[in-house]
């Protein structure tokens, strides 16, 4: 770019060279132009002047001689006129002094003639006069030096005016030689923004590549994750099966030997006559500890596989277990079950998401009264868990829940969704969908359940499968 620069700046000084030297030519061709009609008007007069002298002379007409003074009023200014292009130089005075001189003289000579002939003493004196060789030499040197100083700037003004020719021709070569640098110039931009163009669009390949792996890569573990976490929990069901069943078998066989044994040592007692308050109230102690265990146990099973699910389904197992949850945290829990076509596993899915969300309510809710509902919404079936606690802002950007992310995975991976409505001081609203048996569908259900009661739709924030609020665990 520096020896484009350079041109440029040589360009702009030759064109300003050559506007400066034009103007210099010009000036000088207009100075020559006015001196040359200067020399004309002086020749003029001077003829004019001559001509007059002549006719009042041999008619005597004084009808001439007005003309004739205004002719010779006329050969001063321009004797002054022609002189002041002459004054630059002494050579050009000397010159000029040619002309000038005989000038001058043949007017005087004129002025005696005209006088003689004016006081009429005669015609011999003024003829005398007349016929003399003085006046014509005067008039034939003036003549020949107005011509060599016309000749002289005539070729002035020829040299003047080619010069100002080859000054345009000058012009005209800088402005095309800045056309064609002007072209070259935007040809050598085309051909850098075409190439920074193309590099520009193969970056943006590279990185619309890169960006669709990563999509790519993202997605796959997504799925992967996805697949995971669902083998985790599959693994975590047959685990707390698992653990239910050694419950059920291991510690029910303990717990019911332990009772039969106390029953017989109470029964033994009594044959043999003891009657010992003491023991008789360690043992009644000990019968009451052992129903306590056998009560935890039933409870600690149904926590891991509600069992009732299989034996009682799914209506009586939420029932019961929002009844128990009622009876262990003092929080009025009221319950609106309708029958429901689910699979096994996803009736499993109901009653978790149910028990996370009434676990979050007796940790962080603060509430006093809770509404359960399960309603038949033809496609899908719609689970619902209200309360009146504290709320909160859902899109705040907090911590997720790992408790909500593990009812969003579970209904997710039943092809359902998961919908929270919550404000701060307006309880909460917990709500997921699954496709019913007779309406199981590929992609997850996305139905805009209807508000809860004592709720504004849409006054509070939602949050369709985002991130877990704070108060929520």
């Amino acid at each position: 770019m520096l020896w484009a620069a350079l041109v440029m700046a040589l360009v702009l000084l030759l064109n300003e060279f050559g506007y400066m030297n034009s103007r210099e030519h010009l000036e000088q061709s207009n100075r020559l132009e006015q001196q040359r009609v200067a020399l004309n008007n002086l020749r003029t007069a001077v003829i004019d002047a001559e001509t007059l002298q002549r006719g009042y002379l041999i008619s005597g007409d004084k009808r001439y001689l007005g003309p004739y003074q205004l002719a010779v009023s006329r050969i001063e200014p321009a004797l002054d006129r022609a002189r002041s292009f002459y004054v630059g130089s002494q050579q050009s005075l000397s010159e000029f002094a040619t002309i000038s001189r005989p000038i001058s003289r043949r007017i005087a000579e004129m002025e005696v003639t005209v006088r003689m002939r004016q006081s009429g003493g005669g015609d011999v004196e003024w003829l005398k006069a007349f016929n003399t060789d003085a006046g014509q030499t005067y008039m034939d040197t003036a003549r020949t030096g107005l011509d060599r100083l016309r000749q002289a700037n005539d070729r002035a003004l020829v040299v003047s005016k080619r010069a100002l020719e080859r000054n345009l021709l000058a012009a005209r070569l800088v402005v095309l030689l800045v056309i064609l640098l002007g072209a070259a110039a935007f040809y050598l931009l085309v051909r850098q923004s075409r190439r920074i163009d193309h590099i520009q669009e193969e970056r943006r390949q590279l990185i619309q590549q890169e960006r669709d792996q990563l999509d790519t890569e993202v997605r796959e573990r997504t799925v992967q994750l996805s697949e995971l976490t669902t083998h985790v929990m599959k693994v975590q069901e047959a685990e707390r099966g698992r653990m239910a069943q050694e419950l059920h078998d291991e510690m029910g066989a303990l717990l019911t030997a332990a009772k039969l044994d106390t029953a017989r040592i109470k029964s033994r007692l009594g044959q043999l006559g003891v009657d010992d308050e003491k023991i008789t109230q360690r043992l009644q102690h000990l019968v009451e500890s052992l129903n306590a265990g056998v009560a935890f146990k039933r409870q600690l099973i149904e926590e891991l596989q509600p069992s009732s699910l299989t034996h009682l389904g799914l209506r009586a197992t939420l029932e019961n277990y929002a009844r128990e949850f009622s009876e262990r945290t003092e929080i009025s829990v009221e319950t609106d079950i309708e029958p429901v076509d689910l699979a096994p596993d996803a009736q499993l899915v109901v009653f978790r998401v149910m028990q996370e969300a009434l676990t979050n309510i007796s940790k962080y809710a603060q509430a006093t009264h809770v509404r359960v509902m399960l309603h038949d919404k033809k496609d899908y079936a719609l689970l619902q868990v209200l309360d009146d606690g504290v709320g909160f802002n859902v899109n705040q950007k907090v911590h997720a829940s790992y408790g909500l992310s593990g009812m969003r995975h579970r209904l997710e991976a039943m092809h359902g969704s998961l919908r929270i409505v919550s404000a701060p001081g307006r309880g909460t609203r917990i709500e997921g969908s699954l496709p019913q048996a007779r309406h199981r569908m590929a992609e997850p259900v996305r139905q805009e359940p209807p508000a809860a009661a004592g709720m504004e739709e849409g006054s509070p924030a939602m949050l369709q499968a985002g991130p877990a609020p704070a108060t929520l665990g």
